[in-house]
């Protein structure tokens, strides 16, 4: 076999490609060691296919299920790698892994440990290599997944239904599309009861109890945690979380409220006649915010000329971001900010740490409903119509 320049140029390229993978498993299988050796975590990334792209590293602000994402790092990806050295965590923290210009995210739990990841085009089905808390958070993820894979046939056939008006069919993939969450829920209300890994437990817990009608559980779970967890950021949320529904419960009243407008002029409770009104908090960065007004919209034209008004609190930071999602999404509700994110002072005495967030109230701004889905809401507002 000859061997040409440009063979040569191959053989070299591939065998640097080897030997970084080989060095990417000689770091796993001596993770111990390397942990035991400095403080903080270490990720070491192969990145093949994102060469000369920027890699983010970013956390929750508020450390709450749906705050805000924010960058914390990010890197650069040289010949097909790239690295972060984080500080040491007080505790094991979620980070998100995102490519510039690329959708999706890779969620890594992140404790003082290293780990090694090998990004996929895909970077949800991208492989993380350390640490207990991590592999026991990605099998979770693939049984709820798993729990949750009839929905993309069921939302399917639901569409089909509503676009023939076929109310029959409606009604049973609605029944089966909420059976799959029920089933959803009870598994994960089982793995934070049951599992042994409490601070697992302790996060995952922040994701799925958001209801004040599980404050009993909440209770009683947070009471189960070793002391040393009462210090981490997830068992604050919670903590708060119990306590806003202590404050601010079913049955007792809102504060007042006065914020400017999104049309220049300043917005009170006392400016609106309606029987009942929602208070929603929300944000442009919110997707699932976004996803929700849509629902909103629908609630609003149907029930606004019988007494009932929107209330969106917007808790973004940039006044052109804001008005534009209120354009895109077509909201035509009175819209309210301070335009200073998570300082927004009303949501602070409310103690919001999560989006979306919502209140019902009477015009007496008494709290009939807290962070209701859209669906509850129209079945809430359904039995308050018509009983008048």
């Amino acid at each position: 076999m000859k061997i040409t320049a440009d063979t040569s140029m191959i053989l070299m390229r591939d065998l640097g490609v080897m030997l970084f993978y080989i060095a990417i498993s000689l770091a796993s299988f001596s993770q111990k060691q390397a942990n035991l050796k400095a403080p903080g975590f270490h990720i070491i990334g192969a990145a093949p296919h994102f060469e000369n792209k920027k890699v983010y590293l970013l956390k929750r602000k508020n450390d709450g299920a749906m705050s805000e994402l924010v960058k914390t790092d990010s890197c650069l990806v040289s010949n097909g790698r790239f690295t972060f050295k984080g500080r040491s965590l007080n505790f094991p923290e979620v980070y998100f892994l995102t490519v510039g210009g690329v959708n999706g995210f890779l969620e890594i739990f992140i404790e003082n440990k290293m780990y090694t990841i090998n990004l996929d085009k895909n970077l949800q089905n991208s492989v993380v290599n350390g640490g207990q808390l991590n592999q026991e958070l990605v099998r979770h993820r693939s049984i709820a997944n798993h729990i949750l894979s009839p929905l993309k046939i069921i939302s399917s056939l639901l569409l089909e239904a509503q676009r023939n008006n076929d109310s029959s069919k409606i009604r049973t993939m609605d029944s089966l599309k909420k059976e799959c969450y029920k089933q959803l829920e009870k598994f994960e209300e089982d793995v934070i009861t049951s599992n042994q890994n409490k601070y697992l437990s302790l996060f995952l817990a922040q994701e799925v109890w958001f209801q004040p009608d599980k404050s009993n559980e909440l209770k009683n779970f947070l009471a189960t945690l070793p002391t040393r967890y009462k210090s981490s950021p997830y068992y604050e949320v919670l903590h708060q979380r119990l306590i806003n529904w202590t404050t601010f419960n079913i049955g007792k009243a809102l504060p007042l409220m006065r914020m400017g407008s999104s049309n220049g002029n300043h917005f009170t409770y006392a400016d609106t006649e309606a029987d009942y009104i929602l208070i929603d908090f929300w944000a442009s960065w919110c997707m699932p915010c976004r996803k929700a007004n849509l629902s909103l919209k629908h609630l609003y034209d149907t029930y606004k000329t019988k007494g009932f008004e929107i209330v969106s609190v917007s808790l973004d930071e940039n006044k052109e971001l804001w008005k534009t999602a209120i354009a895109k999404d077509g909201i035509s509700w009175i819209n309210v900010s301070e335009l200073n994110g998570w300082k927004n002072s009303y949501a602070k005495l409310l103690g919001i740490t999560e989006l979306p967030s919502n209140f019902l109230v009477d015009k007496n701004f008494k709290i009939i409903a807290k962070n209701s889905s859209p669906d509850k809401l129209e079945e809430i507002l359904s039995e308050l119509f018509n009983a008048k």
